[in-house]
């Protein structure tokens, strides 16, 4: 196997690494993915699975933009994944909020909030009072400190083991036509539908951790 067979190497199936061969296929790359097993995915599966942007990186202007941006895009990914391996993921896009515990730590939030909006040219967001919050979510009894909540609508929270699944199998998505044993490794050619083209991608799970040439 020589590397010039593929356009594009990725090291580690996790949730990352198989979301970045997923995309690189649908733009009609040969990829080819490497990865080693383990019995807990480790990042993968401690994953709390946040779709958050709100109230950060106000030194990294660009980096906040972008996370916006990936959050804008979610819903779409979601129902093309859900379409192509047949499994439903939970999702929910209705916002999210960061509670805070003093009137010092309400406008120090405030007064980062406004200056990210000013950073970013527009930011969907803003601080709650107590009153509100307790309006937004009435079936939760706050704390007596509670004063209040930074607040944005672009925030929300997907199940990641789910999408793990639906990035790395499904009838529709991955089609498993070969599988063979070569020394400690298991290889698995396999198609991957992406927006109505087929694209040619290997997954290569490895043991021992290590990358291991193939003959």
């Amino acid at each position: 196997m020589k590397s010039s067979e593929y356009d594009v190497i990725v090291i580690g199936c996790g949730v990352a690494g198989a979301a970045v061969a997923y995309g690189l296929s649908g733009k009609h790359q040969k990829v080819l993915v490497l990865d080693a097993p383990t019995t807990t995915n480790r990042a993968s599966r401690a994953n709390v699975g946040l779709i958050w942007c709100q109230s950060k990186f106000l030194h990294l202007p660009e980096y906040a933009r972008w996370g916006f941006i990936s959050s804008s895009l979610y819903p779409e990914l979601t129902r093309e994944l859900e379409e192509v391996s047949g499994i439903k993921i939970p999702v929910n896009y209705q916002g999210g909020l960061i509670p805070v515990l003093s009137e010092e730590e309400y406008q120090a939030k405030y007064d980062y909030i406004e200056k990210l909006r000013v950073a970013l040219g527009e930011y969907d967001g803003s601080m709650i009072s107590r009153a509100e919050l307790e309006k937004l979510l009435p079936n939760i009894a706050w704390g007596e400190e509670v004063c209040g909540a930074a607040w944005c609508a672009n925030d929300g929270v997907i199940d990641p083991l789910t999408l793990l699944s639906c990035l790395v199998s499904g009838d529709g998505w991955l089609d498993l036509f070969a599988m063979s044993f070569s020394q400690r490794c298991c290889i698995m050619p396999v198609s991957i539908l992406c927006k109505s083209f087929f694209h040619q991608a290997y997954f290569f799970p490895l043991w021992d951790k290590k990358l291991m040439e193939f003959s």
